[in-house]
C-alpha cells in the first residue's frame, strides 16, 4: 500500500518534470497573445475584434502544442 511520503514525492517528481514546459507553454502564449492584441490596437480595431482575436490565439497555441506534443511523444 502506497505510503503518503511515496505520494507526495509521486507528485512531487511529475511537477518538477513538467514545470520547465508549463513556463515555456505560458510565456510563449502570453507573448504571441500580447503582440497580436498591440498588432490589432495598432491597426485601429475595434475592441471587440480585439478581444476575440486575443482568445482564439491563446486557444491556438493551447491546440497547436497540444498536436505537436502528441505527435512527438505518439
Amino acid at each position: 500500500m502506497p505510503t503518503a511520503q511515496n505520494l507526495k514525492s509521486s507528485f512531487a517528481s511529475k511537477i518538477y518534470l513538467y514545470l520547465g514546459e508549463l513556463v515555456y507553454v505560458a510565456f510563449d502564449g502570453t507573448i504571441k497573445t500580447f503582440a497580436v492584441v498591440a498588432g490589432s490596437v495598432g491597426a485601429g480595431l475595434e475592441s471587440n475584434v480585439i478581444v476575440i482575436l486575443g482568445i482564439v490565439v491563446a486557444l491556438v497555441a493551447y491546440y497547436v502544442g497540444d498536436i505537436l506534443e502528441q505527435l512527438i511523444h505518439g
